[in-house]
C-alpha cells in the first residue's frame, strides 16, 4: 500500500512540506489515541511531504527537503528498510539521510520515540510532569540527528516556510508558539490526536503553511488518507484553516463546502447544523472513540443511505453486536425491506473491523445499471447473476431456479 505513493515521487516537481509534527503522549502505546503525526505546506505539492504510517511497526515516516524526488525516495526506502530489519529509529534516519543528505526525515511512534535528521528547522517539546521543556534545532543538511527518548511524552515540530507565501518570515515565531501550545496541551492530558490536529489549524493560520497534507494516528493506524491532498499532481491540497463542511450533531449527517452553505439545518432530523474547519475533520477521522465506533462507508452515493447505515451499525455495536456477519445481516434486512434502495447485498467480507481502532469499513456494491430493488434470492449468488448482464437474463435464471414460486417472481417483476 505504501510503494505506490511514494513511487510517485519520482515523477513530480520539486516542492515539499514545510511542516511536520509528531506528538507522543502515551508512549506506552496502550491509549490508542496516544501518537499521531501531521503534515502541511505552502508549497504546490503535497505528493512530495511523503506521508507514511505503519499498523504494524506503529511508526511514521514524514520526509520533505530539498531534493528534487528521486534521492528523496531512496532515502525514505532505506529508512524503511531498516525499520523493517528491526533497526531502531535513529539508526533507520541515519540510513536514509546518507542517501540524500539535503532532505529530512522525521521518524517516529510509541514505545520508539522520536528522530530527525538531515535539513531541519525543529522545535522539540518534552514535558515530565508539570515541567514543559523545548528547544530548537536547526541543520543545513548532513547527518545531524536529534533523537527523542522512547520512555517520553514529546512533540517534534518542524517549520519552514515556503518562497512566495504571502506569510514569508513567519515561521521562527510560529514555531515556537505551537511549540508552547503542545507543551501545555500535553502536560494539561489531551490526546495527541487532539494537539496534533489543533497544532495544524494554529501554523495554517498564522504561518501560511496550510495545505493538506495528511494527518495520521500511529497508535490505531488510521489516516485521513488522501482527503486533503490536491487531486491533481503539482497543485495545491485543502487549506487546514478553512471551513470544509456543515454536520448534523444529533445524527451526523454532513455536506461539505459550497454546497454546505445552502444549509442551516439538517435536512434528515431538522436540527442545526454545526460548521467544521478541515482540522477538526481531520481530528474526528483519526480519534479512536470508546463511546461509540468509527464507521466508513464505501460506494454509497446518497448522504442519506450512508447515515442510515452508520445509525444502524453504531446501534448494533452499542447492543454487543460488533461481528461482520451481524452488521452484513442488518444492512442486508434493510435492503430485504426496501430503506435501503439500489445495492446489492453485502456479505460479511464486505465488513472489516478493527477492534483496537473502533473502527468497521463497509464496501457497498451498487447494482448493475436498471436494477430498482434488490436482487432475487437465489442458490445462484448474485455475483453470477450480475454477470448475465440484462436484467431479462438474471430473471430467466431465477424462474428456472426457482421453479413454481412464478408469483414471487411476477411481484418482483410488477415492481421493476
Amino acid at each position: 500500500m505504501l510503494i505506490p505513493l511514494i513511487a510517485l515521487l519520482a515523477l513530480v516537481s520539486g516542492a515539499s512540506a514545510t511542516f511536520n509534527m509528531i506528538v507522543i503522549t502515551d508512549p506506552s502505546g496502550k491509549d490508542p489515541n496516544g501518537a499521531a503525526a501531521a503534515s502541511m505546506s505552502f508549497a504546490p505539492n503535497m505528493f512530495q511531504s511523503t506521508f507514511l504510517v505503519s499498523k504494524k511497526l506503529h511508526v511514521a515516516v514524514l520526509a520533505g527537503g530539498l531534493s528534487k524526488g528521486t534521492a528523496r525516495l531512496e532515502a525514505i526506502l532505506a529508512c524503511i528498510r531498516a525499520l523493517e530489519l528491526g533497526e531502531g529509529i535513529e539508526s533507520a534516519v541515519r540510513a536514509g539521510i546518507s542517501r540524500s543528505p539535503t532532505d529530512r526525515l522525521l521518524v517516529g511512534g510509541p514505545g520508539k520515540g522520536v528522530a530527525v535528521g538531515g535539513s531541519y528547522d525543529i522545535a522539540v517539546v518534552i514535558v515530565k510532569g508539570n515541567r514543559i521543556i523545548i528547544k530548537q534545532y536547526h541543520s543545513s543538511e548532513g547527518l545531524n540527528i536529534v533523537r527523542i527518548p522512547k520512555n517520553v511524552k514529546c512533540a517534534v515540530i518542524h517549520l519552514r516556510n515556503t518562497p512566495g507565501n504571502p506569510m514569508y518570515g513567519t515561521a521562527t515565531k510560529v514555531r515556537i508558539e505551537a511549540a508552547i501550545m503542545a507543551g501545555r496541551m500535553i502536560r494539561d492530558g489531551l490526546p495527541a490526536t487532539e494537539i496534533v490536529t489543533r497544532i495544524m489549524g494554529y501554523v495554517a493560520k498564522k504561518s501560511g503553511e496550510k495545505y493538506g497534507g495528511g494527518v495520521v494516528n500511529i497508535t490505531a493506524g488510521l489516516s485521513t488518507g488522501d482527503t486533503f491532498v490536491p487531486p491533481k499532481l503539482n497543485a495545491r491540497g485543502i487549506p487546514m484553516d478553512t471551513v470544509y463542511r456543515k454536520v448534523c450533531p444529533k445524527c451526523g449527517w454532513s455536506v461539505a463546502y459550497p454546497v454546505a452553505s445552502k444549509y442551516s439545518r439538517c435536512p434528515v432530523c431538522g436540527s442545526p447544523l454545526r460548521t467544521e474547519y478541515a482540522w477538526q475533520v481531520a481530528r474526528d477521522m483519526i480519534t479512536v472513540r470508546k463511546d461509540r465506533p468509527i464507521v466508513r462507508v464505501y460506494g454509497i452515493k446518497s448522504v442519506y443511505d450512508k447515515v442510515s447505515i452508520v445509525e444502524t451499525v453504531q446501534t448494533l455495536v452499542q447492543a454487543g453486536k460488533k461481528q461482520p456477519e451481524d452488521i452484513a445481516r442488518a444492512i442486508d434486512s434493510d435492503i430485504d425491506n426496501n430503506t435501503l434502495l439500489g445495492y446489492d447485498y453485502i456479505l460479511p467480507g464486505d465488513v472489516k473491523v478493527e477492534p483496537e481502532a473502533n473502527l468497521i469499513t463497509i464496501y457497498m456494491r451498487p447494482l448493475p445499471k436498471g436494477y430498482k430493488k434488490p436482487p432475487l434470492k437465489t442458490p445462484i449468488s448474485p455475483e453470477t447473476l450480475h454477470s448475465l448482464g440484462l436484467i431479462s437474463s438474471a430473471v430467466g435464471v431465477a424462474l428456472i431456479v426457482l421453479g413454481g414460486i412464478r408469483e414471487l417472481v411476477n411481484r418482483r417483476l410488477r415492481a421493476w
